[in-house]
């Protein structure tokens, strides 16, 4: 989900074509060019996966909203 509480699950996926080193910040690191990983994030987090083929590379980010503790 786009929208959790503290310490909740969220999973993020993805699937990414030709890139030679795939990675995602916050600790997750590098990643085989399809996946998931599970987060569990205590604030809203943005993440960031980095693809690289070569001298190129793309970025594409997601936010994970994370609820005020009182709703």
């Amino acid at each position: 989900p786009a929208a959790v509480s503290p310490g909740e699950a969220s999973n993020l996926s993805w699937s990414v074509i030709g890139a030679t080193h795939v990675e995602i910040n916050h600790g997750i690191g590098r990643v085989e060019p399809m996946g998931y990983a599970l987060v569990f994030p205590d604030e809203t987090t943005i993440y960031m996966l980095t693809a690289v083929n070569g001298s190129r590379n793309r970025s594409l980010d997601v936010k994970v909203k994370v609820r005020d503790k009182d709703l």
